[in-house]
């Protein structure tokens, strides 16, 4: 994934497909996550890699089974 800015124009390039080495390079299905985050200041004068951080490792969660008749103390 390549990006670029040049003024108030923003591009961003997902695929390149080459045919060249491999015929079937980045053929088929592709799921993309991608987001834009303002920030005031420079890079490290913003909370940049903390939002890029959470957006790259988002919570998930995972269903618990309880048992009916186990005490409190083991749920």
């Amino acid at each position: 994934m390549r990006s670029a800015t040049d003024g108030n124009v923003m591009r961003l390039s997902l695929l390149r497909a080459p045919t060249q080495p491999d015929a079937d390079c980045d053929m088929g299905t592709h799921r993309f996550s991608w987001a834009i985050y303002p920030h005031v200041g420079t890079f490290t004068e913003s909370d940049v890699a903390q939002v890029a951080y959470a957006f790259n490792s988002p919570l998930r969660c995972t269903p618990r089974v309880v048992h009916v008749g186990l005490g409190a103390d083991l749920q």
